[in-house]
């Protein structure tokens, strides 16, 4: 190595030194004066400019004032609107017009709340005359408008979901809730991010003791980055460790309003374009939008299929592993010899096949699910066809085995909420392990398993499985039938609501008697 190549070497170290070191003295500043109270001398309001300088986009206004007064205007140009800087503040304070005539403020009384205010899309406003610092509101963030939902479509109701924007989510339920005492409690979470969040609830119908445990929670949330509602979703479980969802997660913002009207609470993330609704039920998981938009009798009769589909979904793989290989003395003659013939020249058996189809199911999914649509569409039906027919082909795997999982794949899709459909999944493979080893008994212990889990869980207190375990008959009503708008609705009972009728009786509709109005002019 030659000198020369040694000295750029030791220079590139210097350099990389210097920048670590002052990279940490921005860092140790920042945790000194987050703190730190605002003060009226040339120093400390530099020192608010240092804090900001690592920004690239950092912009700065001086504005005269009178006399010797300097006014400066601290901003990002990448979040704040331009027009309303220059054609509002500065002409207002150009013409010694009051501040507060131009846009709405809020003192900043710390370093910290000052920075994070400008991080956050608005104006810092300081002079040296005083102390105190002005955050005036001249955002200009992009956001995406109210759109149809992508996972909860529906034939019939409102087609609009959330967004990324806080502030969109909640004019969405304002709109739908046009009382007072529907509140939006404000709190910060991530200690990098400083997330804005929103916990919703009707003050007078959601008891106060689950809002409190949900205020809690969300205080003791201690992360450094909060992107979206599953990132809190988590430390808001009961019982972290459970495959069962116990906070319903939802893209429309009518599904979170009829929540809040039951009694329930739900809480907004910024960044967020799904809210989470608590607490719930499993019995939550398996009603959709469409129930309540279309007649009773179609929407009882889905919520009994989508049930079906859920049991069919769960055990179909397994009963069949276990049928074929523990008990076949179960399955008709006839039957039993077209599955011999289709099993003729497989070398693997039942158990092994479902697997090899299962996982390329899973393969397909997860593939399709990171392409684009078009794309993913194409693979998905292009995909399953021939893989399906090569897999029989080559003699992997018998037809019947093909035909049963395509045929629980399909009633997987059928459950409206992705949560319990993925833990659905999920708990298939086990099912499939239990019976592959034990038969029936197997499946059924397995199952027996997962009903003991279900029944000890909680979701904000409120069990998993009610009204049916505990049992509360009155609630059985809204949990397997969906009832008709006008019969007598009590809320849940155990979300112990502080009102508990929805509808209440005498609302069925009565047409008037045939005898007294044939002939007769119906206007009064």
């Amino acid at each position: 190595m030659t000198s020369r190549q040694a000295l750029e070497q030791a220079v590139d170290i210097l350099l990389v030194d210097l920048q670590q070191m002052a990279a940490l003295e921005t860092s140790l500043l920042w945790l000194l004066c987050e703190n730190l109270p605002l003060s009226a001398s040339p120093a400390r309001l530099d020192l608010l400019r240092t804090l900001l300088e690592p920004n690239s986009d950092l912009g700065e206004l001086r504005l005269p004032r009178t006399g010797a007064e300097v006014w400066r205007a601290y901003y990002l140009e990448s979040m704040t609107d331009a027009q309303t800087l220059n054609e509002g503040l500065v002409a207002a304070l150009s013409a010694e017009r009051p501040v507060a005539a131009v846009a709405s403020t809020r003192p900043a009384a710390t370093y910290g709340q000052a920075v994070r205010g400008v991080l956050d899309g608005q104006v810092a406003l300081l002079t040296h005359g005083s102390g105190g610092v002005l955050l005036l509101e001249a955002r200009d963030m992009p956001k995406r408008k109210p759109t149809h939902p992508v996972l909860e479509t529906v034939v019939r109701g409102p087609h609009e979901a959330f967004v990324e924007d806080l502030t969109t989510n909640v004019s969405l339920l304002r709109r739908r809730l046009k009382d007072p005492r529907l509140t939006f409690e404000a709190h910060t979470v991530g200690r990098l991010t400083q997330t804005d969040v929103r916990l919703c609830y009707i003050q007078g119908l959601t008891n106060t003791r689950v809002v409190a445990e949900a205020r809690r929670r969300l205080r003791a949330v201690s992360t450094d980055m909060v992107l979206d509602s599953a990132y809190i979703e988590e430390s808001l479980m009961d019982d972290p460790y459970s495959i069962f969802p116990q906070l319903d997660f939802t893209e429309r913002p009518d599904i979170v309003t009829a929540g809040l009207c039951e009694g329930r609470f739900a809480i907004l993330v910024d960044g967020s374009n799904a809210a989470l609704v608590a607490p719930v039920t499993f019995w939550s998981f398996m009603q959709a939008a469409d129930d309540y938009y279309q007649f009773f009798y179609a929407g009882t009769f889905l919520r009994l299929l989508r049930l079906a589909f859920a049991l069919i979904a769960l055990l179909m793989p397994a009963f069949y592993i276990a049928v074929t290989t523990f008990h076949q003395q179960m399955i008709p003659t006839a039957l039993l010899l077209t599955l011999m013939r289709a099993h003729v020249g497989v070398p693997l058996p039942a158990v092994v096949e479902a697997f090899i189809m299962e996982i390329s199911l899973e393969i397909l999914r997860e593939a399709a699910l990171h392409l684009p649509d078009k794309l993913g569409t194409g693979l998905s039906v292009v995909g399953g066809l021939i893989i399906g027919q090569a897999v029989v082909a080559a003699g992997l795997v018998t037809w019947p085995v093909v035909a049963i999982v395509a045929i629980t794949a399909i009633a997987n899709f059928a459950i409206p909420r992705w949560g319990l459909a993925l833990a659905v999944r999920l708990l298939r493979f086990s099912e499939m392990v239990a019976a592959a080893v034990f038969g029936l008994p197997g499946m059924l212990v397995a199952t027996a398993m997962i009903m003991i889990h279900m029944v000890s869980l909680r979701s904000f207190g409120l069990p998993y499985l009610s009204p049916l375990a505990p049992m509360d008959i009155p609630g059985l009503g809204d949990a397997f039938v969906r009832s008709p708008h006008w019969s007598p609705r009590p809320r849940p009972r155990l979300l112990e609501p502080l009102w508990r009728m929805r509808t209440r009786p005498g609302h069925r509709p009565q047409p008037p008697a045939a005898s007294g109005t044939r002939g007769r002019d119906p206007s009064p």
